[in-house]
């Protein structure tokens, strides 16, 4: 982690960098000197699990504006911890906000509670609209109406261009070894942008037309096999490595952490109690974010 932070020059949280990094090094020691890289294959044909989930909210668009207010001010009513009412309020609260808000509803920095994390100092300082404000650009920029389609080029826009491509590129040139992105072909991506989104997402079908084009190329176990990320168990390790769970407290309660005036520590110590008393991996990764952060911060301006 401190030699992935200190590779780059400006933060960057995305723990799948690692193993991107030993993939292309595999690559390197075996004698190869070119890689072919899969990134924006689900950002042009509608691969991504986020985009079927965002599908269970088009019942709720398709309501009258009167009924969907009405639905929301009930949803108030039902009580969070009782199943099925909580989820029933989730569903009606995420529902009614606006794309491309609602796409990006439980990530961290995209919601208010973000704030409860950081300091008032440091927020004065910043645009916490910012992150949404850049997707809400990206949403109307994209002519199509398509909700899907709007969606996939904030992902390409965002996923892909500043976050995806920097991660592969960076470790790449730390080995030295060429990545191609056959995807991004800019014909391909233009190509896709004229497929009708329901032959991107099919019913419950990702990908639908690119895989009905493979059919008879690729073996059935390749096209239907369970998607695999690069992404790493950051909240396993939290829960059950011992020193990975120490190094973390040790990184974000240290006072040279706090002392930089991001965060409130004890909103940090909440983050950490959350993450050990539940069985949800959903605070996992801005734990890691965080790591990072400090991380970088040592290896570029603190004195050795």
């Amino acid at each position: 982690m401190p030699i992935l932070a200190a590779s780059f020059d400006e933060p960057f949280g995305n723990s799948s960098a690692i193993p991107t990094y030993f993939c292309l090094r595999a690559a390197k020691e075996a004698g190869v000197e070119v890689m072919l890289a899969g990134d924006g294959g689900d950002e042009l044909f509608g691969g991504n699990e986020r985009y079927l989930t965002e599908r269970l909210f088009l019942p709720y668009d398709r309501l009258p504006p009167q009924l969907q207010k009405l639905s929301v001010s009930v949803s108030t009513l039902l009580p969070r911890e009782i199943f099925p009412f909580g989820k029933a309020r989730r569903y009606l609260e995420r529902a009614s906000e606006p794309n491309p808000d609602r796409f990006f509803y439980y990530q961290l920095f995209f919601r208010q509670h973000t704030s409860e994390y950081f300091t008032p100092k440091f927020l004065a300082q910043i645009d916490p609209e910012f992150a949404l404000t850049c997707s809400r650009s990206h949403y109307g920029r994209v002519p199509s109406a398509a909700p899907l389609n709007r969606l996939l080029y904030i992902d390409l826009k965002m996923c892909i261009a500043d976050n995806d491509l920097f991660k592969v590129n960076r470790m790449a040139e730390a080995l030295d070894i060429k990545v191609c992105y056959p995807y991004l072909d800019r014909d391909l991506a233009e190509l896709t942008g004229r497929i009708p989104a329901s032959l991107k997402l099919k019913g419950a079908h990702k990908r639908y037309i690119f895989k009905q084009a493979f059919q008879k190329l690729l073996p059935q176990e390749i096209l239907h096999k369970t998607k695999h990320g690069f992404g790493l168990p950051v909240a396993g390790w939290l829960r059950g490595h011992p020193q990975f769970r120490d190094m973390a407290q040790s990184l974000l309660l240290d006072r040279a952490s706090v002392g930089r005036g991001y965060f409130n520590r004890s909103a940090l110590e909440t983050l950490l109690a959350k993450h050990d008393g539940e069985a949800s991996d959903f605070y996992g990764p801005y734990i890691w974010y965080f790591m990072m952060l400090e991380l970088w911060h040592r290896s570029h301006f603190d004195p050795q």
